[in-house]
């Protein structure tokens, strides 16, 4: 994949109770951390992923309230951020 080249999609967005997270392209290794940060920049959940099904695994996010966050994924040889709003 290129730097620019995302390999994880978040739908939907906006998001009300899960996010789903698709693996659109490449290789993953090993397990892929994931840090919700709110706007002011305060970690509000972290947690692993499990493991993809089908392309596809989720994210409970029910327990949010209504704002805007980043979405940040971990793994090894791997980053990636994302912007989600929850309604």
């Amino acid at each position: 994949t290129t730097v620019n080249e995302k390999i994880l999609k978040l739908v939907p967005n906006p998001v009300q109770n899960h996010i789903i997270v698709k693996h659109l392209s490449g290789t993953i290794e090993g397990e892929i951390e994931y840090k919700i940060i709110d706007r002011s920049f305060k970690l509000v959940k972290q947690g692993y992923l499990k493991k993809f099904n089908n392309g596809e695994t989720r994210i409970d996010v029910s327990g949010l309230p209504t704002s805007s966050y980043f979405v940040t994924f971990i793994g090894k040889d791997f980053f990636e951020s994302h912007f989600i709003l929850k309604k």
